[in-house]
């Protein structure tokens, strides 16, 4: 079983315990320094919401991502400075 496989178990878990709709739930992954093939991993278990919070990360790695993997939702986490907000818009949208 994979990290990812053993977290969303607990995950389920927990979610079941508090009497809540898993499916009520959008889990954003947050890939802050993983690789291209540690995402796309857990693209393949189903997980298409993800989040980051490094400019340059999404750059590298995400619109090859997005690319291979048209059912991702990307967020950016934390504050962006204008100069940077063009780039992440034509990667992100």
């Amino acid at each position: 079983m994979t990290k990812y496989a053993e977290f969303l178990s607990t995950f389920t878990s927990a979610v079941q315990s508090a009497k809540r709709d898993v499916n009520e739930i959008d889990l954003i992954a947050v890939s802050k320094k993983k690789s291209i093939s540690e995402i796309q991993e857990v693209i393949n278990q189903k997980q298409f919401s993800f989040g980051e919070n490094q400019l340059q990360e999404i750059v590298q790695k995400w619109d090859y991502l997005k690319k291979k993997n048209n059912s991702i939702k990307l967020s950016y986490i934390g504050n962006i400075k204008a100069e940077k907000l063009r780039k992440f818009l034509i990667i992100v949208i």
